[in-house]
């Protein structure tokens, strides 16, 4: 939100999925373990976490936002706080992300669950649930 060029107001993010207010972190968690390759993950976790936290930094650094909060170190407590929590998010979401849609059923709303109880997302999904 900006009021004028050179005065931010404030900042908000909206994720119309599900609208929360909450960490940063939370979203980050479930971005890099629903959307990267695992041997990205394996090999370039820590670069990711560092990258997001840099580029992030220097938006709100041009926004004119107070730093003091949002160090690499605060952010990295606040990946651990949250992260068993997003673990549940991450492995229902992957059900969708790596669905085939050749495997899916077809659905009415009579048989919704059929969708959570079918392995939709395939061998993709089974190889990120069992690493």
């Amino acid at each position: 939100m900006v009021q004028s060029p050179d005065l931010p107001s404030g900042m908000k993010f909206v994720d119309f999925q599900l609208t929360q207010y909450s960490s940063p972190a939370k979203d980050l968690i479930f971005f890099i373990y629903s959307s990267a390759a695992m041997n990205v993950i394996n090999n370039y976790y820590e670069d990711l976490i560092q990258l997001y936290h840099h580029e992030f930094s220097n938006y709100l650094i041009k926004l004119g936002c107070n730093m003091d909060a949002f160090s690499l170190k605060n952010l990295k407590k606040e990946i651990n706080l949250y992260g068993s929590s997003e673990f549940s998010h991450i492995l229902m979401m992957l059900k969708f992300v790596c669905a085939d849609g050749d495997c899916l059923p077809v659905l009415s709303n009579n048989n919704i669950e059929q969708l959570l109880e079918v392995n939709t997302g395939g061998q993709i999904y089974t190889d990120r649930v069992l690493h």
